[in-house]
């Protein structure tokens, strides 16, 4: 009896190597394959052991819950921030990854040695009272991402202990044996001794359109690659859905600044689209500032150009009249880089307050951060394969700020900023970095749709973006009015490349009916994209949208996707040509 401690101290000390070793987790179920726990795309799986793969190696580290040995916690090899875990966006409910800055109940296990010491169970702390006490299992299903063969690749789940699965593991601090290689790939087939090209003989021709690119102006980022302005939420959402909003407050001075979706407007000179919210500003007193800020999408930053002008209007109402202040900020470096006063009439009615030659003294850069490790930026779900350089999280420094600097109260419903004549495209409201990658890329056609073509038809696109009923729309969410398929339309024509536009049948079921897409709507759009100042809707483009020549498009989709029941006559061409891009 007085032995039995020391017996069981050597059998616990056998099982469990010490703090600090790497491990790999490997089933006592004797296979033909040697399985261990691998993150895969960070959804763990028991896979065929692939030696050398630091996907399989763990390091046992102290509990990231505080609790004492036998407790651990199994930190990646591969990405060291990433911990052993419950993942709940992994279905099932119950499945087991990976993840960064995890929950430290869940990612903590207790560590129990078989009376033998030639195993170990793995148990989480989970405080969720359903995996509380769970162990880690071989799951029922194969669902993991990477799997190349879902018989032998189960998934890695918690489960309360049972007879059925395997829940006992060897915590080895040795390689396992790798599994058997897999058959010999057969041969190729010879490689001709010579092959002669002849690129003067062309035995088929394809229509250049189809070399071209898609864009959905239903997720914010794609419009922000070619729309010139650098504000994200230019008409201030309300209930935007996204985790950091397009706009937060940098007041400094005793006053007020927040949404307000409920100032009346005078119906003869409205510039917001009913409904929009607008931003109310409000100085009660002191020195400093009370407005708000904008850093793009995510909060991720604007970049500034030093020594290159920008310019923008904001559309402003002021009973009282007032002074607006618009300044670019470098947050990083703490400074004012550049800034302008805007003088507001007093006025009932809302104004349009034009602004040119704001010139940063210095630019801006940026720096990649980790993916949640600023909870003041939002870079999306984090990518599955570790620091895709495909997928990137950064902070960049500029900022637009909009406010009050003297006693008074504004309402702002319109905020934009973008580069001068020197970083946009033709004179149009189009970035030229986003056109001469479009140019390098040699696009020949650009197609604008995706699921969003469902919830607005196009008169909601036309006109100054500030009167556009798509300024307020939060679908992915998309918050760019600025940019429609009027503004696609006219780069392509400037490119010299083919647009195509999806627009809205209302034909899904999951549409919802739309009173201003029928057919006259239909007929209404040949005649607004063509007509002249004699027709009532050429009359509209010409002189209140100020598009004098006609929109040059010969190609739309009714809807998108498979979604139309008439897929098949999906396209409605408008051309003089019948065969514009025959082969």
């Amino acid at each position: 009896m007085p032995f039995s401690p020391l017996l069981f101290v050597a059998v616990c000390a056998a099982a469990v190597p010490p703090l600090g070793t790497t491990v790999w987790v490997t089933l006592t179920a004797p296979n033909r394959f040697q399985q261990a726990l691998r993150h895969c795309d960070f959804a763990c799986s028991f896979m065929t052991y692939d030696a050398g793969n630091a996907d399989f190696e763990f390091k046992l580290v102290s509990a990231l819950d505080g609790t004492p040995l036998p407790a651990v916690s199994l930190q990646s090899i591969n990405y060291p921030t990433y911990y052993v875990t419950h993942v709940a966006d992994h279905p099932p409910a119950a499945r087991i990854g990976i993840a960064a800055a995890p929950d430290a109940t869940t990612a903590s296990f207790t560590i129990t040695a078989s009376s033998d010491g030639s195993n170990v169970t793995i148990a989480t702390h989970s405080a969720v009272p359903a995996l509380k006490g769970a162990l880690l299992t071989v799951g029922d299903a194969a669902s993991g991402p990477c799997n190349t063969d879902p018989k032998r690749a189960p998934d890695a789940v918690l489960a309360a202990p049972h007879a059925r699965g395997a829940q006992a593991f060897v915590l080895s601090t040795k390689a396992p044996s790798p599994g058997p290689s897999p058959s010999p790939a057969p041969a190729p087939p010879p490689v001709p001794a010579a092959v002669a090209v002849d690129a003067s003989a062309v035995d088929h021709t394809i229509a250049e359109a189809v070399l071209g690119c898609h864009m959905d102006p239903g997720f914010g980022n794609d419009p922000m690659a070619w729309a010139s302005t650098l504000i994200y939420g230019q008409g201030f959402p309300q209930n935007e859905p996204a985790k950091v909003k397009a706009w937060h407050d940098v007041s400094t001075a005793a006053g007020t600044a927040s949404l307000d979706a409920t100032v009346i407007l005078n119906p003869a000179a409205n510039a917001i689209p009913p409904g929009a919210p607008t931003l109310l500003l409000t100085k009660t007193g002191g020195d400093g500032l009370v407005g708000w800020g904008n850093r793009g999408i995510g909060g991720e930053g604007l970049v500034f150009e030093g020594g290159k002008d920008y310019e923008g209007y904001v559309v402003a109402l002021a009973p009282a009249g007032g002074a607006l202040l618009v300044a670019l900020v470098d947050r990083n470096a703490n400074a004012t880089l550049a800034s302008t006063t805007l003088t507001l009439a007093p006025s009932p009615a809302w104004q349009k307050v034009p602004f040119e030659g704001l010139t940063p003294s210095a630019g801006t850069s940026c720096v990649g951060i980790d993916f949640g490790s600023d909870p003041t930026i939002d870079c999306g779900p984090a990518p599955k394969q570790g620091q895709n350089p495909g997928i990137v999280c950064v902070r960049c420094g500029g900022e637009v700020q909009v406010g009050l600097t003297s006693v008074g109260s504004v309402h702002v419903g319109f905020v934009t900023v973008q580069p001068g004549a020197w970083g946009r495209f033709n004179g149009l409201p189009v970035l030229k970095s986003g056109t001469d990658m479009i140019q390098q890329m040699g696009f020949k056609s650009i197609r604008q749709g995706g699921s969003v073509s469902y919830s607005l038809a196009w008169k909601d696109w036309r006109g100054a973006p500030e009167q556009r009923a798509a300024m307020n729309h939060v679908w992915g969410p998309n918050l760019v009015a600025p940019w429609g398929p009027f503004e696609l339309i006219d780069m392509a024509n400037a490119l010299g490349i083919k647009p195509i536009v999806t627009l809205a049948t209302d034909t899904s079921p999951s549409a919802p009916p739309n009173p201003h897409n029928s057919a006259q709507d239909w007929a209404d759009l040949v005649e607004y994209l063509y007509g002249d100042e004699s027709t009532p809707w050429g009359a509209v483009r010409i002189h209140n949208d100020s598009h004098p020549a006609p929109f040059d498009i010969d190609t739309f989709e009714l809807g998108s996707f498979p979604w139309n029941p008439a897929a098949k006559e999906s396209t409605a061409r408008m051309s003089t040509d019948p065969t514009p891009y025959a082969p």
